[in-house]
């Protein structure tokens, strides 16, 4: 009687690290700062305001202030010499961003500045957030990125693509001169954000 062959063994490829897992949300973090185009809130007068907008608002309103503050936040980093080659990197690529059954949108870098379009198209790498109270708290910066990642209070679709195009930029962004830069116009970001917010009556 002959043998019969054992079936061989498969190796499987280690999977990423925790350590590599909390990393790369991380990134997905900014990724998403950067598609719902909301600043760092640090202003009580633009939290309170922030807060009954996100709560309250129409999808209209929701395209027309992210709108807005992709040209407040715009001029800011397309003023800046470190950032400009990263925006220039990203021409023509397309974010959507979404609180689910609320509102969706297309952030795109298009001929030097952010233009954003309702809805989604197919294939788009979507950041998403699964309710207003869910927005809200990260709009407000009361939330912990891992934590609403695991909770599916926020996630991404594509994430490898959003990984790849971001990745080699990270250093650049999150650098402390870009980082002081930005903390040095916090003022004057707040106040503009504030003002729209008030001439759209929140």
């Amino acid at each position: 009687m002959g043998t019969s062959e054992q079936p061989k063994r498969v190796e499987k490829e280690p999977g990423p690290s925790r350590l590599e897992q909390i990393e790369d949300l991380l990134t997905i973090k900014r990724v998403f700062e950067m598609a719902s185009m909301w600043p760092k809130t640090t202003n009580d007068e633009l939290r309170n305001r922030a807060r009954l907008f996100v709560l309250s608002a129409e999808p209209d309103e929701f395209l027309q202030m992210h709108q807005a503050a992709s040209d407040i936040l715009g001029k800011v980093f397309l003023s800046d010499q470190k950032v400009q080659p990263v925006i220039d990197a990203f021409s023509g690529r397309q974010v959507g961003f979404e609180i689910r059954k609320v509102y969706e949108a297309t952030l795109t870098v298009e001929s030097g500045k952010f233009v954003v379009d309702p809805g989604i198209e197919n294939g788009v790498p979507v950041i998403w957030c699964a309710s207003r109270d869910d927005y809200a708290e990260i709009v407000l910066g009361h939330y912990d990125p891992v934590r609403m990642f695991l909770g599916r209070r926020m996630g991404a679709t594509r994430m490898g693509t959003l990984l790849k195009w971001w990745l080699p930029y990270m250093d650049v962004l999150a650098s402390d001169e870009v980082m002081d830069r930005y903390s040095s116009l916090q003022p004057t970001i707040e106040k503009k954000m504030v003002k729209q917010l008030a001439a759209m009556g929140y």
